[in-house]
């Protein structure tokens, strides 16, 4: 196993860092979008709420929720979410008790 450090190759022979060579879903996070500055709001509002969503979980966990999350939070448009209304409010924390995230965290999703 690699350290997380080292430089390995991945699955298609591109070098990479060690922790993306584990899985192809961590191979193209890393070949496009790690490391890369983001300077588009919608982006990074996308990037803060995904970090959001980390706390307790491993990244690649994220990373395979991140279409359900998209979905979730309407493409996470900050204009929409700042329209939710208390019934919009009150689906997503009943989607909590059946997503890894917690009641807290999905408030503090919405009100970042």
């Amino acid at each position: 196993m690699a350290w997380k450090h080292d430089t390995v190759k991945g699955t298609d022979g591109k070098p990479r860092c060690g922790w993306a060579s584990a899985d192809p879903l961590y191979e193209k996070y890393h070949d496009s979008e790690w490391g890369r500055p983001l300077k588009d709001d919608h982006a990074l509002f996308e990037l803060l709420t995904l970090e959001g969503c980390q706390a307790g979980l491993s990244w690649i966990t994220v990373l395979r929720k991140r279409e359900h999350y998209r979905k979730v939070y309407d493409g996470f448009d900050p204009k929409k979410i700042a329209k939710y209304t208390p019934a919009k409010l009150a689906k997503l924390l009943a989607e909590c008790g059946r997503r890894s995230s917690s009641r807290s965290e999905s408030i503090s999703r919405i009100h970042r």
